[in-house]
């Protein structure tokens, strides 16, 4: 294996410490929730070894949760496999949705990534990657992260399961839905998306209400997120069109100040050459006249009367 040259080295410790503190969120949902899930398997009849081995190797919270319920009701192997495997069909919107900006990644560094990406995973995820601010290393960093949450909660959860009858006095069973609601009010940045959050989350809650089971989540996202992509479709499509009016506005704006200046500056030129002109039309009139009264003196006869008052009369 290749060393990392030293000179990469501060950078790539950056982009772990940033994966880590990134994680830190579903850290505090994990713990709790694996703890659960490890009381819930210990009294399910697993051993230590199969719980933690389920923790980290299926790495599917509700799926290992449901699991361990069908696991204590005895169902039949096929029944827990097929169950757990409609309850991950959500993995497969996730990847697709992630797979745009995977392109340049190799084939096992996707494998490693797509083994540890999880719900609360992606949610993060979907957010960095369209702006180009997650590394593989910072995603490795944060995905590592959460699972080695995952795995330290579901231990603390098989050691103390022997002592916990039930888990609900300790509300961990509302972990899950509140770290859900903290991942999603950090996405949110637009009123659209708060719509198709609230629409989402009703239509969801409605399907299951209808007796849809765990199918309800997967076609609330298939029509939420239908439904956001229309929207937005629509929503660039009227903000180029008003970007396009106001582009359009501002041309005529820019078009009206310019005309105006120039408009200006003639009507100035105009005044100073109309200020001008008086002076130099009396100036040419004068001499003008001062030719012409030099022609008619030249060209004028003497006058009789003033020679004999000189000379007087003769004898």
């Amino acid at each position: 294996m290749n060393e990392i040259p030293t000179s990469a080295k501060p950078a790539v410790s950056a982009a772990w410490l940033r994966g880590f503190t990134r994680a830190l969120p579903i850290v505090m949902g994990y713990i709790p929730i694996g703890f659960a899930y490890g009381v819930l398997a210990q009294q399910a009849g697993l051993s230590l070894l199969n719980t933690l081995a389920m923790s980290t190797l299926v790495y599917a919270g509700s799926s290992q949760l449901i699991a361990a319920g069908l696991f204590a009701a005895a169902a039949p192997a096929l029944s827990i496999v097929a169950t757990t495997f409609i309850v991950n069909l959500r993995h497969m919107l996730f990847s697709a949705a992630l797979s745009p900006y995977l392109k340049g990644w190799r084939k096992w560094e996707l494998a490693v990534f797509a083994y540890e990406l999880t719900d609360e995973s992606f949610a993060l995820h979907s957010v960095e990657f369209p702006r180009g601010a997650s590394s593989k290393i910072e995603a490795g960093a944060l995905n590592l992260t959460a699972q080695v949450s995952w795995i330290f909660g579901t231990w603390l959860g098989a050691v103390v399961g022997g002592r916990i009858d039930d888990v609900r006095p300790l509300a961990l069973d509302y972990t899950l839905p509140a770290m859900f609601i903290v991942l999603l009010v950090m996405q949110i940045k637009r009123r659209l998306e708060i719509i198709i959050a609230i629409l989402t989350g009703i239509l969801a809650a409605a399907l299951t209400l209808s007796g849809m089971g765990q199918w309800s989540v997967i076609l609330a996202t298939l029509v939420g997120a239908t439904a956001g992509v229309a929207l937005e479709q629509a929503s660039g499509t009227r903000a180029k069109k008003k970007e396009a009016a106001r582009k359009q506005t501002a041309r005529r704006e820019a078009s009206r100040r310019r005309a105006t200046r120039e408009h200006a500056a003639q009507t100035r030129a105009a005044q100073k050459r109309a200020a001008h002109e008086p002076t130099a039309q009396r100036l040419i009139a004068d001499e003008q006249a001062a030719q012409n009264l030099a022609r008619r003196s030249e060209h004028a006869p003497a006058d009789p009367k003033v020679g004999e008052t000189i000379s007087g009369p003769t004898a």
